[in-house]
């Protein structure tokens, strides 16, 4: 059986064809969709696609790009819903950083503060983070993971590496 583990069907892309879209992928042989938390404004059409789809389910968080608009108590709210699975989509991004200066650091540095406020909240509801960092899960005591973007070998990941994990 094949999961997809990060698909936006959330975007206002999707909204007037959801159904082709989900019939296509199932023609592909893939069964579950996770939908990951990225952005709050559109965590609710997530929700509400989930309790429509018995097989969609969510995660909660707030991608590095959205990190000014991160409240743990707007997230908080939605942990224990029968169809959350994840924390995340957390982790660090730096590659569309401010164009002033003196702006990156902040910005890298909130980016850090939301992506650790986020691990703890995983730890506290005992659900996996959907991250793209290694080096920090190392450092904390989030111990369930499942990465999108991997660019290491697969031997170095899985030695490196002290948590259990999936890689989507």
């Amino acid at each position: 059986m094949i999961i997809d583990t990060h698909v936006h069907l959330d975007d206002a892309r999707y909204m007037d064809d959801i159904e082709d879209v989900l019939k296509r992928s199932i023609d592909r042989d893939v069964k579950k969709w996770i939908i990951p938390g990225a952005d709050p404004k559109t965590l609710k059409r997530a929700i509400a696609l989930s309790e429509k789809y018995n097989d969609i389910y969510f995660s909660v968080g707030v991608h590095p790009y959205d990190a000014p608009y991160y409240d743990s108590k707007y997230l908080e709210q939605f942990l224990e819903h029968e169809k959350c699975v994840a924390i995340g989509e957390c982790g660090l991004d730096y590659y569309r950083l401010p164009d002033e200066h003196e702006a990156i650091a902040p910005y890298k540095k909130m980016q850090k503060e939301v992506f650790l406020d986020q691990i703890k909240l995983a730890d506290k509801y005992s659900l996996p983070t959907h991250s793209t960092l290694l080096r920090c899960l190392n450092r904390l005591s989030q111990k369930r993971v499942v990465f999108y973007t991997v660019t290491m070998p697969m031997n170095s990941l899985s030695s490196s590496l002290r948590v259990d994990f999936i890689l989507a």
